[in-house]
């Protein structure tokens, strides 16, 4: 039974068709392959084996490969099976599409096949392994059988980067795939597996632990495109940040600060206090003008009124008042001071913040160049040499056009050359037979009544003849048939071949000889 894929359908189309089990769809290609379809191939359904022997009189059906697919080694024995590694829990279905083999396996669920890997062959024939990653082709590597019948697929990079898979054909009828990979940044890794087919029930509970085993890992579909969107996500999300905060920095470095009211009665005290100590005013004088200093400073100040008033009532009573007030203008002036220096200080933190500001977004400006121009370098450089690759898989592909067509030449020339060639020896053939005239005799010292042929000289020698002489009456192909090889004409006096006839039932001169057959090197 062929079981090719066929168009995707929904999987509750499928259950809906009549037979048991699930379709085990392959998303991503567009293809699906029927559960109940796997492992159909062979009966009974049991695990086979080579050349049959003791394990097919157990009911083990022999391995035999499919000769469209021999190209591939010893998949061919294995194409429209389903194969479990029970070690590693580790299923995986071989199925036809068109002119290629596609390897799938549940990676994005347990009811849902995705390519692992296609085999195909180029234009010469050559089998092609194509990995995938994510329903999505990752590269080509060409493959190579060996005596034994196991196919290697190997593929080597710029940066000394090796992977290679081995395919091979165990004694107990399963398939052995070896897969390397290396480089000069990261230790060998080997990854074996040895898939043996499964019964069709089998293979519902192989991908149920498939699918368990990947999730398990981190290792399905889903999980790998959620990671890769996350990270995604957290880089945009980072980026977005540090816009937010260069924006914030830029409006505090633009905001100017004000100082709280007190801070400007403080000062308008300093100032009043001054205009009334310039005038020679006395400690009462002073003191009144810094507080309207104050007052005109921070004219909101309820407090700053009340003191006013309180201070006013004061100087009235005396000396000891005087005192007060001429220690409360000191204090005014070390305030206003402090809040100078604090000023000053904040200031000062300010402009190394901006400084400091500054000096980050001009780092962060260089890196963004820098990555931009390695990034446009590497680019420039993958382009180049994707340019070159092309240049030069076109000028192998135009080479080996023009080989095959200079040998399709050259055979064309040798098959009209051969074929004039026969032409002309059948002519020349024809040629002798038309043109034979022979007749009987006898010859001295060739016995009694022994007859031989003289002929003309032919016109073309070296041809193997055959003849045919008969008496009057004898009906043709009854007479006595000799022949002669490398026929140069025949002669008794020894200017042709001697050629004996023998003895006839009449006369010499009555023998008619006929020339039936002439071969000068045409085969016919």
């Amino acid at each position: 039974m062929n079981y090719s894929f066929v168009r995707a359908r929904p999987i509750a189309e499928a259950v809906a068709g009549g037979k048991a089990g699930l379709a085990l769809l392959i998303i991503g290609v567009g293809f699906a392959v029927p559960l109940q379809a796997l492992g159909q191939a062979g009966s009974p359904q049991t695990t086979p084996t080579i050349g049959g022997g003791d394990a097919a009189a157990q009911g083990a059906s022999p391995l035999v490969a499919n000769s469209k697919w021999t190209a591939f080694g010893p998949i061919a024995y294995f194409v429209n099976r389903a194969l479990y590694d029970a070690s590693e829990e580790d299923l995986i279905v071989i199925g036809v599409d068109g002119e290629e083999l596609r390897i799938s396996s549940p990676e994005s669920s347990a009811d849902m096949l995705l390519t692992r890997t296609r085999l195909v062959k180029n234009f010469r024939g050559k089998p092609i392994l194509v990995p995938y990653y994510l329903g999505s082709p990752i590269t080509r590597i060409g493959g190579s059988l060996s005596r034994e019948g196991s196919i290697e697929y190997a593929w080597y990079d710029s940066d000394k980067f090796e992977s290679r898979d081995v395919m091979s054909l165990t004694t107990s009828g399963c398939l052995q795939w070896d897969h390397t990979l290396r480089s000069n940044t990261i230790p060998e890794k080997l990854k074996q597996r040895t898939f043996c087919p499964i019964a069709k029930n089998e293979v519902g509970a192989a991908a149920a632990r498939h699918f368990a085993r990947v999730k398990s890992k981190g290792q399905d579909v889903t999980t790998q495109k959620r990671d890769l969107t996350a990270a995604i996500d957290k880089a945009e999300q980072e980026a977005a940040e540090r816009e937010r905060l260069e924006e914030r920095m830029r409006a505090e470095r633009q905001s100017s600060g004000g100082g709280n009211g007190w801070l400007g009665g403080a000062i308008g005290a300093v100032v009043g206090a001054a205009v009334g100590s310039s005038h020679g005013g006395n400690t009462e004088a002073i003191a009144s003008a810094a507080l309207a200093g104050a007052q005109a400073g921070n004219p909101n100040s309820a407090l700053l009124a009340s003191a006013g008033s309180t201070f006013q009532n004061e100087l009235a009573q005396g000396a000891v008042q005087r005192a007060q007030s001429d220690a409360f203008v000191d204090k005014v002036r070390a305030e206003a001071a402090t809040v100078e220096r604090e000023r000053e200080q904040q200031r000062e933190v300010q402009e190394r913040e901006r400084l400091r500001q500054q000096q980050n977004v001009a780092s962060a400006v260089v890196d963004r160049e820098r990555l931009a121009s390695q990034q446009q370098k590497a680019a420039q450089t993958e382009a180049t040499r994707q340019a070159s690759a092309r240049s030069e898989e076109q000028a192998r592909l135009q080479n080996e056009r023009q080989r095959v067509a200079d040998q399709q030449a050259e055979a064309e020339r040798r098959r009209v050359a051969e074929e004039e060639r026969v032409l002309a020896l059948r002519q020349a053939e024809q040629s002798l037979r038309s043109g034979f005239s022979g007749r009987a005799t006898t010859c001295v010292g060739g016995g009694k009544d022994v007859l031989y042929l003289q002929s003309s000289r032919p016109g073309k020698s070296g041809c193997n003849v055959s003849f045919e002489a008969r008496c009057p009456g004898t009906p043709s192909g009854a007479g006595i048939k000799f022949s002669q090889a490398n026929y140069i004409g025949a002669s008794c006096i020894g200017l042709g071949d001697i050629i004996r006839i023998g003895t006839m039932s009449c006369a010499a001169d009555a023998v008619r000889i006929e020339m039936v057959s002439a071969d000068c090197g045409s085969g016919g």
